[in-house]
């Protein structure tokens, strides 16, 4: 099968936000509980956080990382790398600051469907160490988490529509007719005023009526409470905003009830679906806009109209609807409240200075994880991809950003993952064939945890890194030198084999030291020709020198004393490094010899 991964577009900014997640990318809203660590880059605004999402805050695809493929039709390498994996988003203090106020304002308007958003500045603001009462009041901190609650129980009362309560298209009418009301619009005005959303909304928030307890115990004494909840009481007076302009002097002349307990009677009608979008608040989507609709339906039944124009809003549908959101919603008003309250040692401080934040490039996640799943025109994960687990190969523009992403992956202890350019996924892309010999398995994964175990991941990471840069150098001779190419690939090969104590429980590093020397000896002559091949074979055994011969020795010693062990002795780490660095010097003198 041809080579067409999954890969996600970023940058370095990502790198230092997974510091603290350890090592995943994953989804927002599980980010931000888990961990209360806010991403920095990515499409935040374009669409995705439109909406709350279905499932509870640790299982949401809303949010979750997007992913394109080499080849695809919609998001195919080309698009990943252009609009991806670019420079990010501004994300210095004062614009987070504006955001997180001009979301606050739209989170009300949109029946708080964009909470998640609103959620994700938060967090990057106390990131900063800000406390939100210095960027916004405390008065509107409160009136935020009355209306969370008072928004849940808005949803509770569409799902007692047209299921204890019906919408009364006679009463609307005699409505209309009572107070002589003149136009198209006259009855959408009226309804938009009493029922919309913000108007709903405040008369919950001050009356604490609980609609929850009245859907979840309908009875005739709870209908009736409900009943007089939402009627047009005898007496009550406002202006009323009239479409496209002007306004009346509404005076109810008595009590008004556009709802009754009682089903009415229909002839043969259609349903119109009622979508998803209705929770946005959209004038066009809302509960207002839907009521409004089910009246004029109401009126072009009366008159006897064709029926096929007899289309109702399907309420009764649209309740799974309803209760999915509900519960949802629920959740990630539980983490709002929770991110609010948390303590400010609890968020990860940004550390400006971190130079993958403050001089970014881009990286491009590969991977070929079994979880990922397809959405629309895209892929996503709702399960967390760990680096050096299910993401094992990331690439980045030039050499000095590869140099940068595996000091990273060695300082970081990440493993097994190796990084590419992305010229080569664009070989890779053209020429199949090509296909990149990658070294993450399971004996390599196995090794990592066992470097933990066996307390030497300083010294097993550089090994690692320098056996990375050795696969990559096998990879270019794959289509230029095919001798030297089968050469590594035997001696990569034979080390798959020696990794591991045949027992698996240890790295035998004196088995990784007899199979380079031996190989080393054997293919002197051919690679004395590609000097930089001995190069990195020489590092090699000098960071296996140090750890055959001054590991065993200090952990023998040590846990025969049963004492916690380090590694390195400080002085015997230095010299090691310098020799390291003694090597690595031949290497870049003589690269353009390889």
């Amino acid at each position: 099968m041809p080579f067409n991964p999954f890969i996600h577009g970023t940058s370095s900014q990502t790198l230092s936000m997974m510091q603290h997640t350890d090592f995943q990318l994953m989804p927002i809203v599980a980010m931000l509980n888990n961990f209360k660590v806010a991403p920095m880059v990515g499409e935040l605004t374009q669409g995705g956080f439109s909406i709350i999402g279905h499932g509870s805050n640790l299982d949401t695809i809303t949010g979750a990382p997007a992913f394109g493929r080499i080849e695809h039709t919609h998001y195919d390498l080309d698009k990943v790398v252009g609009n991806y994996a670019k420079n990010p988003n501004d994300t210095n203090l004062q614009v987070c600051q504006e955001y997180f106020k001009n979301f606050l304002k739209s989170t009300h308007k949109s029946a708080f469907s964009d909470l998640n958003l609103l959620m994700i500045y938060l967090v990057r603001l106390r990131q900063f160490g800000v406390n939100i009462t210095d960027v916004v009041s405390a008065d509107e901190i409160n009136t935020l988490r009355e209306r969370l609650h008072a928004t849940v129980q808005f949803y509770y009362f569409l799902m007692c529509v047209q299921k204890h309560i019906y919408i009364h298209g006679a009463a609307i009418d005699e409505f209309k007719k009572e107070n002589d009301l003149q136009g198209d619009y006259a009855a959408g005005d009226y309804i938009e005023h009493f029922f919309s959303f913000e108007a709903f909304l405040e008369k919950l928030k001050k009356t604490q009526f609980n609609m929850e307890e009245i859907y979840n115990s309908p009875s005739f004494e709870n209908i009736n409470k409900l009943l007089d909840f939402i009627k047009i009481p005898k007496g009550y007076q406002e202006k009323i905003k009239r479409n496209p302009c002007g306004e009346d002097n509404f005076a109810a002349k008595r009590d008004y009830h556009f709802f009754s307990s009682q089903k009415p009677e229909s002839g043969e009608v259609f349903y119109e679906e009622i979508g998803g979008y209705l929770f946005t608040n959209h004038p066009s989507y809302s509960f207002a806009y839907y009521l409004e609709r089910y009246y004029q339906s109401y009126m072009r039944a009366q008159s006897k109209a064709e029926v096929l124009l007899n289309v109702f809003p399907d309420f009764e549908n649209f309740h799974s609807k309803v209760l999915s959101h509900i519960e949802a919603l629920q959740n990630r008003i539980t983490l709002c409240k929770a991110l609010l309250d948390a303590r400010d040692e609890e968020f990860i401080r940004y550390d400006e200075q971190d130079e993958l934040i403050a001089k970014p490039f881009p990286v491009v996640f590969v991977t070929e994880a079994k979880t990922i799943e397809e959405f629309e025109n895209e892929y996503r994960s709702r399960v967390p991809l760990k680096l050096g687990k299910e993401m094992q190969l990331l690439a980045t523009d030039n050499k000095e950003n590869q140099k940068r992403l595996r000091d990273y992956l060695q300082k970081n202890h990440v493993g097994p993952a190796e990084v590419l350019l992305f010229d080569d996924l664009y070989a890779l892309r053209s020429k199949p064939e090509h296909y990149f010999d990658a070294l993450g398995n399971d004996v390599w994964g196995m090794a990592f945890e066992l470097a933990k175990k066996q307390n030497c991941m300083n010294g097993f990471c550089k090994l690692y890194r320098t056996f990375a840069e050795l696969n990559e150098k096998r990879y270019r001779f794959k289509t230029t030198n095919k001798e030297v190419y089968g050469k590594l690939n035997e001696l990569f090969i034979a080390l798959q084999q020696t990794i591991l104590t045949p027992d698996k429980n240890k790295i035998d590093f004196k088995g990784i030291q007899n199979t380079l020397q031996r190989h080393r000896q054997e293919n002197y002559i051919l690679y004395a020709t590609h000097r930089g091949i001995l190069g990195y074979i020489d590092t090699l055994l000098t960071i296996l020198a140090s750890l055959v011969i001054f590991y065993p020795i200090t952990y023998v010693v040590q846990k025969s004393m049963n004492i916690a062990h380090t590694f390195f002795a400080t002085d015997t780490e230095k010299k090691i490094n310098n020799s390291i660095l003694a090597v690595d010097e031949i290497l870049d003198e003589t690269a353009v010899l390889g």
